[in-house]
C-alpha cells in the first residue's frame, strides 16, 4: 500500500465516523454527504494503487467500475453502492427531502 493510499483510507475512516455522528445528531443531509465522500475516498485509494488519478468525481466512479467491479476484482455491488451514494448525496445537497427518507438512506 502506498502512503497516499494509506492517507486516503484514513481520511475515509474519519469521514465515515463523522457521517455516523452527524446521522446520530439528526443532520441527515450532511451525514449523507460525508458517507458518500468516505466511499469516494476508498474508491480513489483503489485507483491510486493502479496509478490512476482523475480530477472529476464522475471519472473516479466510472474508472472504479471499469477497473475493479467489471473485472470482478471487487463485488460489482460496490460500484452500484458508490453510484447510488453519489445520487443520494446530490439530492441531499440540492433538493429538499424528508428526514425519514434521509435517515433511511444514510
Amino acid at each position: 500500500m502506498t502512503p497516499k493510499q494509506q492517507k486516503l483510507l484514513e481520511k475515509a475512516d474519519q469521514t465515515l465516523q463523522a457521517a455516523q455522528v452527524l446521522r446520530d445528531q439528526g443532520f441527515f443531509d450532511s451525514a449523507t454527504s460525508r458517507g458518500y465522500y468516505g466511499m469516494f475516498y476508498i474508491a480513489t485509494a483503489f485507483l491510486e494503487g493502479e496509478k490512476l488519478s482523475y480530477s472529476r468525481r464522475s471519472a473516479v466512479i466510472a474508472s472504479f467500475g471499469q477497473n475493479f467491479a467489471r473485472p470482478k476484482r471487487v463485488p460489482i455491488e460496490f460500484h452500484r453502492y458508490l453510484i447510488d451514494a453519489q445520487n443520494i448525496r446530490l439530492k441531499a445537497d440540492y433538493d429538499v427531502i424528508s428526514c425519514p427518507v434521509a435517515s433511511e438512506r444514510v
